[in-house]
């Protein structure tokens, strides 16, 4: 397999300045980099070999066909530290393991008994919302969401409890800050008041994580959350390894989606025809009614909003994986150690796969629509074995959250300037996403008059076909 040939890309003596320009602005110097080399770029920074690939033949290579043959990068391996070793960090064996007990809980015909929850949770903090008022977006969705998941995972747990399972995840997102930080290790160490922070919200978080776990093994309960089904599997987990996939699911079923939901209203409110379509799907499938999960399937142009969300912002808008033994992505060499990285974002934008790639077009998601993108050039949730195991579960969250949202409450943008994204270890905004919000009146979502004539057309079509 030796071959001493690699990739086209810039050359050694440009590291630091590619380093630079990553650091500043890694979107646009990845999309620099997929535009000038083409499907796989190679470059060096110090001694180690990075290949970053942009196509959907070497997505699939990396996350399916030669899925042994790489690992999780250093910088996650380091998050071990606090997240344990649970489905994000966990590799092998262990990580299979794992995989199996809990992926009964979270498979697609296990999540309808969230429905409600969610629902419930989505309706009370529209509830602490005034008749018009201005929100910062992303913090309501943050707030919104971690109500979900928290109810998801245990249903009985107080305000003292989930004020300190909030303060360990946010100590959980520093970590991964830390984590990308060349001298990170190092910092873990030294005296310093954020290292005794994060070591404080960790040792909080862990007991009052135990006592909970604890709580529910002594006490006979008929609850349906999340913690109950693992401690009921027949292939029981530890105490600690609980510990290790709550926190995980927590970390990755909270802020990626309420970013999600974000860019969903930011992309809504600036699309009146998208959002107009949407209103008119929803009074024809609800009419008025709370959505329960049979209506789900009927939502499909709801669902192509999503879909289309997460492929201009997805949360996760780039990865790496390690070599560990020698390996072939196309017709190169990936020697053991060096990293690949891909970008879900470059890749989502690419016009060889995706027509218009910068417009905001729910429609290119039809069952109809001839424009339907490759498999693997559309990953918002990974890819393979290692893909995001609660993606029915986000699926069904962020449906049932917009709709549900959509039906009583109107956003519009307070700022029009165009939003950019923060790139730091999801795709957040960066700055506030302020929105206007008002309770929609009885009729204020009815469907315009063009939609409801075009969809009557659309019937008499059918009709005659």
């Amino acid at each position: 397999m030796k071959n001493s040939q690699h990739p086209p890309g810039p050359p050694a003596y440009q590291q630091f300045a590619l380093l630079q320009k990553l650091r500043k602005d890694i979107l646009g110097t990845l999309r620099h980099l997929a535009q000038t080399y083409g499907d796989i770029a190679y470059f060096t920074i110090g001694p180690v070999k990075f290949f970053f690939v942009n196509h959907p033949d070497y997505v699939k290579e990396l996350l399916v066909t030669q899925l042994q043959n790489f690992v999780k990068t250093r910088g996650m391996r380091m998050t071990k530290r606090f997240l344990g070793e649970g489905l994000l960090t966990s590799e092998g064996e262990l990580h299979q393991r794992h995989r199996r007990i809990i992926q009964p809980a979270l498979h697609h015909s296990s999540v309808s008994r969230y429905v409600d929850t969610i629902l419930d949770c989505v309706q009370a903090r529209s509830t602490s919302w005034n008749e018009r008022s201005t929100i910062d977006c992303f913090d309501e969705m943050m707030g919104m969401t971690f109500s979900i998941i928290s109810r998801i995972l245990f249903t009985r747990t107080d305000g003292d409890e989930l004020e300190t399972i909030k303060r360990g995840m946010e100590a959980g997102r520093t970590i991964f800050s830390r984590a990308l930080n060349p001298i990170g290790a190092l910092l873990d160490t030294l005296p310093l008041p954020g290292t005794f922070k994060l070591h404080n919200a960790k040792m909080n978080f862990d007991k009052v994580v135990c006592k909970i776990i604890q709580r529910n093994i002594s006490e006979t309960s008929s609850n349906a959350d999340f913690l109950s089904l693992l401690l009921s599997s027949d292939h029981q987990l530890s105490i600690q390894e609980i510990r290790d996939e709550i926190l995980t699911l927590l970390l990755s079923g909270h802020e990626t989606t309420a970013l999600g939901l974000t860019w969903a209203w930011y992309l809504l409110s600036q699309h009146p025809e998208v959002e107009d379509r949407l209103s008119c799907e929803l009074k024809t499938v609800l009419d008025g009614r709370r959505p329960t999960f049979s209506d789900i399937s009927k939502l499909q142009y709801s669902k192509s909003v999503i879909q289309e969300v997460l492929r201009l912002y997805p949360p996760v808008y780039a990865f790496g994986r390690e070599a560990i033994r020698e390996s072939k992505i196309g017709e190169y060499t990936v020697p053991l150690g060096a990293v690949v990285y891909v970008s879900p974002y470059v890749l989502h934008r690419d016009g060889r796969f995706f027509e218009r790639p910068e417009e905001f077009d729910p429609g290119r998601w039809s069952p109809q629509s001839p424009t339907e993108s490759t498999k693997f050039a559309y990953f918002p949730f990974g890819a393979g074995s290692r893909g995001c195991i609660g993606e029915s579960l986000a699926w069904l969250e962020m449906t049932l959250a917009i709709v549900e949202l959509a039906r009583g409450w109107k956003f519009e943008l307070h700022d029009q300037r165009t939003s950019s994204v923060d790139p730091l270890i999801t795709l957040r905004p960066r700055g506030q996403i302020t929105m206007n919000i008002r309770k929609k009146s009885v009729g204020d979502d009815a469907p315009s008059q063009h939609l409801l004539q075009q969809k009557k057309r659309s019937m008499m079509i059918d009709s005659a076909v």
